[in-house]
């Protein structure tokens, strides 16, 4: 769901000291985190939205059905 560095950040499962380091750039970097949540909002609504996933089962049923 998170394209690294576009929509946010990845950083591995336990790894505080990577979490921390990502979260306090992030708060002296306030523009940065405006701008990864505005990319965020718009792949969300733009991937993720209800008529798109209408669409893609409505494909998937049509390949199931040949």
């Amino acid at each position: 769901l998170v394209v690294p560095d576009v929509t946010g950040f990845l950083v591995r499962v336990g790894h505080r000291a990577g979490l921390t380091e990502r979260t306090n750039h992030l708060l002296e970097h306030p523009e940065l985190a405006r701008q990864l949540g505005e990319a965020g909002r718009q792949r969300a609504l733009r991937e993720f939205s209800a008529d798109k996933m209408i669409r893609c089962y409505a494909e998937l049923y049509r390949e199931m059905l040949g």
